[in-house]
């Protein structure tokens, strides 16, 4: 299988230009416009992309108009890479305007349109459901709701035992607007129960006091009386030797001394921050006990269990509702954009016969601002051919440019393609900033260097 070309590209570099070269290249080489996928992260950046494609396929054939708008551009990055054939060049021109190039969302829309006979939502993964109906990409809310309604009020029975366990703590409105939201958007990181991370924070704590404890023999003793609320509990711990497990009393005791200005408090939150709430991968970051504390304590009171159990039933009553909403979305055809991605998803990766010759190259750009479902997408285009065999796939991004984070965009998905295309001997690096000033650039990279030193993860992803 061809690796995938990954271009790593500065701010200012010329990105742009370095993918207007491949898409030359690539109709020199004999490719079909309407057969070469570019993804472009707006739509202007498309129609500047088939505006500069179609000004140097216009030069190379000597056009004077186009010759005089690119200037000394079209020799120095274009002349080299463009078809000089006036028939090839003829016909690419024609073709343009029907490329599929611009954005994933307008892409997967045509895509769909295309193989509307092929097109089905997954419900799960065994089922789907054709998309029968005219696709209409809108809000799938009514639907998720109506769906949620069904589950917690049957028509034709008394509401689910989970439903009835939410309806002690929870009102039917706050349960139906729970349980539809998390069946809209299925939580896609690890889940934590709330005892075990009050057992990690006082597990982390504890170790934290017998520490000074044996530094400082009497650590703690007059700090005791002052948070005398805790007294019995944490006295009767220390005086047992302090063994594990510590009373949950040494959390909200220890959160008190932590906020001391006196030497102890002082002592006692640095040796906590230096520590790690065990066991906790939250994916982009760890959880320090100092910024678990003050939380872990206000939540410190028994009600943990109950916290639990009434989230295990809300999740529960939503992967019942998720199959029933998404099917009542696809007959309807309301399917709002993660669900036409979706189904995007799963008629590139079973594709129909047509469909794995139907394209020849897939071009992204901005990929640092992908997130999962979309990068899924790109690898299922790339692998439409079948075989172990790839389309010709090209990235180009660069991690300190992504600002999409709040879109669930994942820098460390562009991470994984660098590693790729440098084991593959496929990675390309633009590094010179053309557009800012050497100081600007400057005082960016001292910036970064900065804010990465101390975060290796992030750190290999952006060097």
């Amino acid at each position: 299988m061809r690796a995938p070309i990954v271009v790593s590209a500065a701010a200012g570099s010329g990105k742009t230009t370095r993918l207007v070269q491949e898409y030359l290249g690539l109709l020199k080489g004999g490719a079909d416009p309407a057969r070469i996928i570019a993804i472009t992260f707006t739509r202007a950046a498309g129609a500047e992309i088939l505006d500069r494609v179609a000004l140097s396929l216009r030069a190379a054939i000597g056009d004077v108009e186009a010759l005089a708008r690119l200037g000394s551009e079209f020799d120095d990055c274009y002349r080299d890479r463009a078809p000089t054939d006036p028939a090839v060049v003829a016909g690419a021109l024609r073709q343009l305007m029907n490329a599929p190039v611009g954005t994933t969302d307008s892409f997967v829309q045509d895509l769909l349109g295309e193989f509307a006979l092929d097109a089905a939502l997954p419900i799960d993964d065994q089922h789907v459901v054709p998309l029968d109906s005219p696709l209409q990409v809108g809000d799938a809310d009514a639907e998720f709701e109506a769906a949620a309604r069904q589950v917690l009020d049957p028509p034709d029975g008394p509401p689910p035992a989970a439903a009835v366990a939410c309806f002690a703590h929870m009102t039917f409105g706050e349960t139906l607007h729970t349980v539809k939201g998390l069946a809209a958007a299925p939580p896609d990181g690890p889940l934590f129960d709330g005892s075990a991370v009050l057992s990690s924070v006082r597990d982390a704590v504890a170790r934290a006091f017998r520490e000074l404890r044996a530094e400082q023999p009497g650590f703690g003793d007059s700090t005791r009386k002052e948070h005398g609320a805790w007294h019995g509990a944490v006295t009767a711990w220390i005086e047992a030797g302090m063994q594990d497990p510590a009373p949950h009393d040494v959390i909200r005791w220890s959160n008190g001394v932590a906020h001391l200005t006196t030497a102890a408090g002082r002592s006692f939150k640095a040796r906590v921050e230096a520590q790690q709430v065990a066991g906790l991968d939250l994916g982009v970051t760890t959880l320090s006990v100092g910024a678990a504390l003050s939380a872990a304590a206000a939540s410190a009171t028994g009600d943990e269990a109950i916290g639990d159990e009434l989230r295990r039933n809300l999740l529960e009553l939503a992967a019942t509702t998720r199959p029933l909403a998404l099917r009542r979305c696809a007959e309807q055809g309301a399917l709002d954009y993660d669900l036409v991605l979706e189904a995007a998803i799963h008629l590139c990766e079973q594709p129909p016969p047509r469909l794995r010759s139907r394209f020849e190259a897939l071009l992204v750009d901005e990929v640092q601002d992908a997130n999962p479902a979309q990068m899924r997408l790109y690898q299922a285009i790339s692998a439409l051919p079948g075989g172990g065999e790839r389309l010709h796939t090209f990235f180009v991004g660069d991690s300190r440019q992504s600002i999409y984070l709040f879109r669930r965009a994942e820098p460390k998905l562009f991470e994984a393609l660098l590693v790729e295309a440098e084991a593959a001997g496929t990675l390309e690096a633009l590094p010179d900033n053309y557009r800012s000033t050497p100081g600007l650039v400057a005082a960016q990279k001292a910036l970064f260097a900065a804010l990465l030193a101390d975060d290796d993860d992030l750190g290999a992803g952006m060097a």
